[in-house]
């Protein structure tokens, strides 16, 4: 058992239990640094289970939401309006996140707002590969696998794979952890990965799947071969079970307001004006609170552990709080706090074009198409990594005008390549004409670069975050946290859920660094 030394009141349990015994006296007054979803969630959170304590959230920008960012665009009588985003457009209604943007969503009063997207939808069956110079469907049922494999050569491989994956040997021990394309090549075939596997990545990650743990991201598929010896066999088995830890967490968020309902039958959601909505409520939701004040353009200096908590200057004065979380991307954190252990990484670059055209006739129907890395230049001389219809997955959000419905695509570009040079609307323009085929001249186009947007969490990450959580928890005494993409998930629901778990902890009277999940990591 290890007692931290600058809170010896503060007891954590050794790697393997699942909580922290404590009598940590509750917060009275928190700092949270960094006003993306996760610092507003977390002050959000914070807020409620602490009416009695002070909440200072710092932001250095001039706005709140981080990369959640909604625009409503006007296009005129004829068109209407399109709802774009510049990040995230969709949310999965998964796990225990997804219960809890349910679950915000309800308490902030956005029910109205809500727009779900059944199973049964073109956009939730629908899914293309582009390779390597067509698009290949992805089968959505078992009766559709054969025709999809009888359409696309790209797709012909896949059966034999999956049928060698049982026989093929386990990792060799050591092995702790390892590549996402590692293990796939390994278990499956060198075209499952380079073909189809790389393009999964680029939609989730804009990272090269060479460069990612499979551990922090695809951890199920590692568990696979750890009980059952085969991804295959442990489908056939009926998978594996997560902790009961998870099961309990699960079952209780899950168990809130109407959130079960509303996720049933539902394959993603989003709100009428953008996911930015989310933020605008959080925000006046904290502003009307007497114990939250939101301090924007703020930038926070070097944080300095004190006997009763954290000193954190800023421009205007020092702030001395009891309990400090950060949601701050992990380069930004390091500047403050220098002398932990950060785990090693580095995070993509996304170029987002929207598009919006007179309202006319796509070859495909669906979600969009994303683009592995072993598409030749020839078909894909701009670097994109995927294509969204946004009229097809979230028209709901926009309205018509006297002759109809835009028609609005989305276009990324980069990611684990480089930008392309040149003028990006028209690099987006071109892919879409060179892959879809001809379009109108468009209504709008609008192109931003969200640099360093996505996290990479290299081979080792989870390692790396027992030994952050251990050096963390040592230096704040259990009353210092993080939150955020930089650690245990890129989604918007991995963001929100990890300033859930602190305030938890700290509600239990539990020292907490946000990283306990990482704890027992082997």
């Amino acid at each position: 058992m290890l007692v931290l030394r600058r809170s010896p009141r503060l007891l954590i349990k050794p790697a393997g239990h699942s909580r922290c015994i404590t009598t940590m006296d509750p917060p009275t007054s928190i700092a949270v640094l960094g006003g993306g979803i996760a610092g507003l969630s977390s002050a959000y959170y914070a807020a409620r289970a602490f009416p009695d304590a002070r909440v200072t959230l710092l932001e250095s920008s001039d706005r709140l939401g981080g990369w959640v960012r909604s625009e409503r665009v006007d296009l005129g009588q004829e068109w209407g309006s399109v709802l774009t985003e510049r990040g995230p457009r969709t949310l999965r209604p998964k796990g225990v996140g997804g219960a809890l943007i349910l679950n915000l969503i309800n308490e902030l009063g956005l029910d109205r707002s809500l727009i779900t997207i059944p199973t049964s939808h073109p956009a939730a069956r629908n899914r293309f590969i582009y390779h390597p110079d067509r698009l290949n469907a992805l089968p959505s049922s078992l009766s559709s696998i054969l025709p999809s494999l009888l359409r696309s050569p790209t797709l012909r491989s896949l059966p034999l794979s999956i049928l060698r994956e049982p026989f093929q040997p386990r990792a060799p021990p050591p092995a702790s952890d390892e590549s996402v394309d590692s293990f796939v090549r390994r278990r499956f075939s060198p075209e499952v990965a380079d073909n189809l596997l790389s393009a999964m990545v680029h939609g989730i990650y804009a990272a090269d799947s060479r460069d990612l743990s499979l551990r922090s991201t695809f951890g199920v598929l590692w568990d696979m071969e750890r009980e059952h010896g085969s991804v295959v066999r442990s489908l056939l088995w009926g998978g594996v079970r997560g902790s009961e830890e998870e099961r309990r967490t699960e079952e209780e968020v899950w168990g809130v307001g109407n959130a079960r309902e509303k996720a049933m039958g539902t394959s993603v959601f989003s709100l009428r004006d953008g996911l930015e909505e989310l933020v605008r409520a959080l925000e006046r939701d904290l502003e009307a609170r007497e114990n939250v004040q939101i301090r924007k353009g703020i930038r926070a200096g070097s944080v300095e552990r004190k006997s009763s908590g954290f000193e954190i200057p800023t421009p205007t004065g020092a702030l001395h709080v009891s309990h400090l979380l950060s949601a701050l991307p992990s380069p930004s954190l390091q500047t403050l706090l220098p002398t932990l252990p950060y785990p090693p990484q580095k995070s993509a670059t996304v170029a987002v074009a929207s598009l919006v055209f007179p309202s006319f006739r796509l070859p495909i129907t669906g979600f969009g198409y994303l683009l592995p890395r072993s598409v030749p230049g020839r078909s894909n001389p701009h670097n994109a990594i995927g294509v969204v219809l946004d009229s097809d997955s979230m028209s709901a959000q926009d309205t018509p005008g006297s002759r109809g419905t835009a028609t609005k695509l989305t276009v990324m570009l980069g990611g684990p390549r480089s930008l392309p040079e040149g003028d990006l609307v028209d690099a987006a323009l071109e892919t879409v004409r060179l892959q879809l085929g001809p379009t109108p001249e468009p209504l709008y186009a609008r192109a931003k670069v969200a640099r360093d947007c996505i996290p990479t969490y290299a081979v080792g990450h989870g390692a790396a975050l027992r030994r952050l959580h251990g050096a963390l928890g040592e230096w704040g005494g259990g009353r210092a946290a993080v939150a955020g993409s930089a650690w245990g998930g890129v989604s918007v629901g991995d963001c929100v859920r990890g300033g859930w778990e602190v305030m938890k902890g700290w509600e239990r009277g539990e020292g907490a660094t946000g990283l306990e999940r990482w704890r027992g990591w082997e």
